[in-house]
């Protein structure tokens, strides 16, 4: 199908958020839980592929790249 079946990853975390939030209404007593969602996505390739994953980030204008140089590659991800 294309490179994203292959070679990406989409993840997407929940975590509690345990900040105090101000509002104007009025609450119960009963305990709310506040929850943050933090999707990212990612696409690993070699490190011989720099160019495409330069390419990629080029044309999104949009996330970060890194390199993972025990694995010998280079990472595309926007979180």
């Amino acid at each position: 199908m294309g490179l994203c079946d292959a070679e990406a990853t989409f993840t997407i975390f929940i975590t509690k958020d345990n900040r105090e939030r101000k509002t104007d209404r009025r609450l119960s007593d009963s305990y709310r839980v506040i929850l943050s969602v933090h999707p990212s996505f990612a696409i690993s390739l070699n490190i011989k592929d720099s160019q495409l994953i330069h390419s990629l980030q080029s044309f999104f204008v949009v996330g970060r790249i890194k390199q993972d140089l025990k694995n010998n590659a280079i990472i595309f991800f926007l979180c």
